[in-house]
């Protein structure tokens, strides 16, 4: 009789875990509530009082998408302001790579708080009264108090995010890490190894940041306006350009073949990279604390760290992507806690998401024989890792590769954006 009521529980616990997350006596699930194309329909398909959240996590879903904004608008994270933008009448666009435009910051109430020339990436602050645009070499940081800029940085810009509070903004550039407050003052600048391929997050307060590269030895130092940008563009491309030759002469000078070899998932998930370096066994991401000096420089047995996210609590825990895997840190300490296996090789998580409780991963599953994604799916897990604490939910047509998925703050609801701007939302159910 026992070893039937084992076989039993055994049964019912199995049962569990495919239709959704077991923790402790709780079983969590998404049910989806629909798939939407334009904001303005949020209202037909959430209550009322969880309205606020779901467009929050629409609009944070845009920044994770589109960190500089698209074409014609930016969104803050909180989604309490945009930027529309609009062409000069007067300037000729084809003749110019990076070309100014006019923005107009407006608050969640439609009113017109800003008007005034800018460049087409912009980075809009939670704080309501400062944004970051990019320029041709240059970061300018505005304060809508002001028509111009008020600090402008020479600095050759790969990526940027405002910290959820509004007041730092953190700026990366093939082999530099740079924070800044919101008003544009450098508090400090470190060189990193690797060139081409960085990725950086700061935690919602702006307490812990991770890069997914190591610390250079050199000191670094950085210049202001009066830096002639050609100077820096050049002597950047001269050493990358000896990087190159000195990789294609240590394995046998065939580009060609080099181009092959070096073709991988994170090409066809993540999109071509300006330099493409060899893969190995070994890569690194370093922790810092907000004032620039090093938590922890972490040495990991995987290919590359394409994938990062900090939990909401100010970045206690930091979860990173590569490949298949997902390794999951205490960050204060730098300390591995688990780590975690999506599938077989052939499986790419493309997205982090995480809650105080739960971990939502987006994961490519890509053809060997067509050589590129064949589907997307989600998947839930604790935060401790444990398999039999998962969900592995079903591939879902609507959700295409390298969707960008962000819970809601109550925790409810997980909202997923696809390369199609298709937003899907989730209703998070969970079940004694």
């Amino acid at each position: 009789m026992r070893t039937f009521l084992r076989l039993l529980l055994g049964i019912l616990v199995v049962s569990l875990s495919m239709k959704g997350l077991v923790a402790g006596n709780e079983t969590i699930s998404l049910e989806l509530l629909d798939t939407i194309e334009d904001v303005e329909e949020l209202s037909k398909i959430v209550p009322e009082e969880n309205f606020l959240n779901i467009q929050k996590a629409v609009a944070n879903t845009f920044v994770k998408a589109h960190p500089g904004g698209t074409n014609t608008v930016s969104y803050s994270r909180s989604g309490e302001y945009k930027i529309i933008k609009s062409y000069l009448p007067d300037f000729d666009y084809l003749k110019s790579d990076v070309a100014p435009i006019i923005a107009t910051l407006i608050d969640k109430t439609g009113k017109e708080i800003w008007k005034g020339e800018a460049y087409l990436d912009i980075f809009i602050s939670n704080n309501g009264r400062n944004f970051v645009s990019i320029g041709l070499g240059s970061i300018y940081f505005y304060d809508i108090s002001l028509l111009q800029p008020i600090k402008t940085w020479k600095i050759n810009f790969s990526g940027g995010w405002f910290s959820d509070n509004g007041e730092h903004f953190l700026a990366w550039s093939s082999k530099d890490l740079s924070l800044f407050t919101a008003n544009g003052k450098l508090l400090w600048k470190r060189e990193f190894t690797r060139h081409g391929g960085k990725k950086a997050i700061i935690s919602s307060q702006g307490s812990y940041i991770a890069i997914n590269d190591k610390p250079s030895q050199l000191k670094s130092k950085i210049n202001d306006k009066s830096e002639e940008i050609e100077k820096c563009q050049e002597a950047e491309m001269d050493e990358i350009s000896e990087r190159i030759k000195d990789i294609l002469k240590n394995e046998g000078n065939s580009k060609d073949t080099e181009s092959e070899r070096y073709k991988s998932k994170e090409q066809l998930a993540m999109g071509s990279q300006p330099i493409k370096l060899p893969p190995s066994n070994e890569s690194h991401f370093t922790l810092l604390w907000k004032d620039g000096t090093i938590i922890k420089e972490i040495l990991v047995n995987l290919p590359y760290v394409h994938m990062m996210a900090f939990s909401p609590d100010n970045g206690k825990y930091i979860a990173i992507g590569s490949g298949n895997r997902l390794l999951f840190f205490d960050t204060k300490r730098g300390e591995l806690l688990w780590k975690y296996e999506v599938g077989q090789l052939n499986y790419w998580i493309s997205d982090i998401s995480m809650n105080r409780g739960t971990i939502a991963l987006g994961v490519i599953i890509y053809d060997p024989v067509k050589g590129g994604p064949s589907q997307s799916q989600i998947e839930l897990i604790n935060l401790q890792g444990r398999k039999n604490s998962k969900i592995a939910v079903p591939s879902l047509k609507n959700l295409l590769p390298r969707t960008c998925s962000i819970f809601s703050e109550n925790g409810k609801y997980l909202v997923c954006r696809t390369p199609d701007e298709k937003i899907s939302i989730f209703e998070i159910i969970v079940k004694d």
